[in-house]
């Protein structure tokens, strides 16, 4: 018999995240806000996404199976718009199952300081693999004393492991927007990921990430918020993800595999019906259409 080992490391949250602001952490390169988060990892392909302080840079991703990068290729090119928040989503193709690649950001031509990171492809068979999962970040109780200067947060320590991805079940983030703001989201999304934490954890282990009703919309919010399409929007253009129902204000539930596993991510929030709705049988935290692509 064939024994088959998956690892699961849970990190208790909520978290209080040490580092600088997304404003400060320009002084990496004075021109990324926050990246590398890796994403959307197969065993053919990952993504990888920055958001840089300009627009009109015409960007691409470097990467190597070698640390010291002497054998690369690049990813098809792309130019940050203010209109996606000077985001991009770069996609590594073509690669090898079960390799970790190290990549960094060219910008001009030029690689970026500090836009370096590292990816490894999923396996093509079953293999010993780890990974971590969590919720609730708190970055808004920073400096509050909920941590003791000998101990570690949760990120931190899922960063000291070997592991295939980092699960966010929600609240990457405290915003609770309640407004039509997709730059709020932006600044919300870019202030989480650019703790010196998240740095740390994002730059070696990807990102597989829905939200709950903090990140999403306000308090307790569902399929009525009066933000769900830029918070729909901002998803899209900030998260590697995996493929997503068709349609801007689609919910974004997603599955992957890896190996024999098979991982089913559901969105309890954005097709979700108030909690003030009296309770009837078509009552529902989901879409109908919702299982169909799970399978």
């Amino acid at each position: 018999m064939t024994t088959r080992f998956i690892t699961v490391i849970f990190c208790s949250f909520s978290l209080v995240l040490g580092g600088v602001r997304a404003e400060a952490s320009r002084g990496r390169s004075g021109l990324i806000i926050f990246g590398p988060v890796s994403g959307a990892v197969t065993t053919t392909s990952f993504t990888v996404t920055y958001r840089l302080a300009k627009s009109d840079q015409v960007c691409r991703l470097c990467l190597s199976p070698r640390k010291d990068m002497t054998v690369k290729t690049f990813t098809k090119a792309m130019k940050t718009d203010a209109a996606c928040g000077n985001t991009v989503k770069l996609e590594a193709n073509d690669l090898r199952a079960d390799t970790r690649y190290y990549f960094a950001l060219e910008v001009g031509g030029k690689l970026l300081e500090g836009s370096r990171g590292q990816c490894r492809t999923f396996p093509a068979s079953f293999k010993k693999i780890s990974f971590a999962f969590g919720n609730s970040i708190d970055t808004k109780k920073l400096g509050k004393g909920r941590l003791k200067p000998d101990v570690k947060g949760g990120l931190s320590a899922a960063s000291e492991n070997d592991l295939a991805f980092f699960l966010c079940t929600g609240d990457l983030f405290y915003g609770d927007i309640n407004k039509k703001d997709v730059d709020r989201f932006r600044r919300a999304y870019a202030s989480s990921l650019s703790y010196k934490e998240a740095q740390s954890l994002f730059q070696k282990v990807p990102l597989v990430y829905v939200w709950d009703d903090h990140d999403y919309g306000h308090n307790n919010s569902g399929k009525d918020s009066p933000s769900k399409a830029e918070s729909m929007r901002a998803y899209r253009e900030i998260i590697p993800h995996y493929p997503l129902a068709k349609g801007k204000e689609a919910p974004i539930y997603q599955a992957f595999s890896l190996a024999n596993v098979r991982f089913i991510l559901t969105d309890l929030r954005s097709q979700r019906d108030s909690g003030n709705v009296v309770d009837h049988p078509d009552k529902t935290m989901n879409s109908s259409a919702h299982p169909r692509p799970m399978t």
